[in-house]
């Protein structure tokens, strides 16, 4: 909306030419007159959903006045569902439509799952060298009994590690499935 596009004057100068930008900001204009003296001046203007600018050039020569057009370029689209894809809300924070109230959904099941992904994947590890060791210790005993406890502990051990194995590929699944609502959400409000 014009509400959003700011407008920024300035003045290169000091050690390094940086430019020194005034301080006032005009907010919500698509033109605007700027009065100063004869010199060479820049002009920066930035709008969300809108590619950064590049400083353009203008100079003020005897109070003629100067047209100066600038182009704005829409964000990419492509760019902005990489980003969710990735991480749910980097697209949002690149177009500047991220909102804590929009992000706070996606996000929370992100990290759900992540967290899910991590303890799965450390239960799994846990299970598996249990089964190793109760595997171990029924193969090489040779009282039948002990034998047969410890086939069924490494019994147990097999199921819970591969209920652990399901767990982390169901959370991961989720986390990508998370991303990918998250982009085309992106998307379709952009």
């Amino acid at each position: 909306t014009r509400a959003n596009i700011e407008m920024k004057f300035g003045k290169k100068g000091g050690l390094f030419k940086k430019t020194k930008w005034d301080k006032k900001t005009i907010k919500g204009k698509l033109s605007h007159t700027y009065k100063n003296s004869t010199g060479r001046y820049y002009v920066k203007i930035s709008a969300p959903g809108f590619q950064q600018p590049r400083e353009v050039p203008f100079d003020i020569v005897d109070s003629a006045s100067v047209k100066v057009p600038i182009q704005l370029m829409y964000k990419s689209k492509f760019k902005a569902f990489t980003y969710s894809t990735i991480v749910p809300g980097t697209g949002h924070l690149y177009m500047e439509k991220l909102k804590f109230r929009n992000a706070l959904l996606p996000l929370g099941i992100y990290g759900i799952s992540v967290a899910t992904a991590i303890n799965s994947n450390s239960s799994y590890n846990r299970h598996r060298s249990d089964f190793e060791i109760y595997q171990g210790l029924s193969i090489n005993s040779l009282d039948p009994v002990v034998s047969s406890e410890n086939r069924e502990k490494a019994q147990k051990s097999w199921d819970k590690m591969n209920r652990a194995d399901d767990m982390f590929i169901g959370a991961v699944v989720s986390a990508i499935l998370t991303n990918i609502a998250t982009s085309i959400w992106l998307m379709l409000s952009s």
